[in-house]
C-alpha cells in the first residue's frame, strides 16, 4: 500500500509534515498524525488503498480542450448576462409606465 496516497485520498488537503509514516519492515504505518480528525484504521486505509487500485485513472484533458470548454461556458454566461439586461430594462420601462420610477 503507498500510504500517503491513501491518506491524500481520504484528506485531499494532507501535507507531509501532518503525519509521520514509518515502516520497520513490516510495511508503513503511520508513526506521528498531527491533524484534528480522527486517524484512520488499518482497516480503513486497505479499504481505500483497494479503491484507489480498482478506480479508473482520469482521462487527460488537453489544455486546448479545456480552453474551448472555458469559452463556451463564458458565451453562455455572456448570453444569460444579455438576456438578464433584457430582462431589467424592460422591468424598468413597466415600472416607470406605472409611475413607480420618475
Amino acid at each position: 500500500m503507498e500510504l500517503f496516497k491513501t491518506l491524500k485520498w481520504l484528506f485531499p488537503d494532507i501535507i507531509e509534515r501532518e503525519v509521520i509514516i514509518q515502516d520497520d519492515g513490516n510495511g508503513p504505518y503511520i508513526k506521528v498524525w498531527n491533524r484534528n480528525e480522527v486517524c484512520p484504521s488499518i482497516e480503513e486505509l486497505e479499504l481505500t488503498w483497494e479503491e484507489i487500485k480498482t478506480t479508473p485513472v482520469p482521462v487527460f484533458v488537453s489544455l486546448e480542450q479545456q480552453l474551448e470548454e472555458e469559452k463556451l461556458k463564458v458565451r453562455r454566461l455572456e448570453a444569460q448576462n444579455e438576456l438578464n439586461n433584457d430582462n431589467f430594462i424592460g422591468l424598468v420601462q413597466v415600472l416607470e409606465e406605472m409611475g413607480i420610477l420618475s
